[in-house]
């Protein structure tokens, strides 16, 4: 969707793609739209003509709208040393001849070991943990807001409290959501 104007009016479009071709709707008009356009079309900013002559190119993306794929099956080249266990695959597998097989991508997280699965999670976590929750930024923001606080404020004993609820809240979901 993009928005052509300002912020305070303006008019939206949209482009669409149906299979292989693009679509421009423009309210009841609909036209063909050529991708190599979307620049043009979608980035705003300043057109320079000539180094005399700049203009205002007031079409702005406003909004990018994403359409789930279905996720077709994948091959797997079966080794003589690991044999495929068909066991483990809730959709089946298709033998294709030879040692190819072709699985359901959504089975694919059960091929992974569960020894490995699980230390990819817990890595992951530790990862979010240390970005999120223990963000240097955070803390600073929180202590720059502690410091706002004038001196003579007649509730510092509250503020106070909301600060450590605040912190022990975000360390109790933490735990609570296995981040801890």
């Amino acid at each position: 969707m993009v928005h052509i104007g300002v912020a305070q009016f303006g008019h939206y479009i949209s482009y669409i793609r149906n299979g292989p071709v693009w679509l421009e709707f423009n309210d009841s008009l609909v036209s063909d739209f050529d991708p190599a356009n979307l620049e043009k079309q979608c980035f705003g900013g300043a057109v320079t003509h000539n180094f005399m002559e700049v203009d205002l190119n007031n079409k702005s993306a406003y909004m990018l709208i994403y359409e789930k794929r279905v996720k077709h099956e994948f091959l797997i080249l079966e080794q003589p040393r690991f044999p495929l266990d068909h066991k483990i695959f809730k959709h089946g597998v298709r033998h294709l001849g030879d040692n190819k097989h072709a699985v359901d991508f959504s089975d694919f997280p059960q091929l992974i070991p569960e020894k490995i699965r699980r230390q990819v999670q817990d890595s992951n976590q530790q990862f979010m943990l240390q970005k999120n929750l223990f963000n240097e930024q955070f803390i600073d923001f929180l202590d720059n807001l502690l410091q706002m606080i004038p001196p003579d404020y007649e509730h510092p004993k509250a503020v106070l409290e909301v600060y450590v609820l605040f912190i022990m809240k975000i360390l109790a979901r933490s735990k609570q959501n296995q981040v801890l």
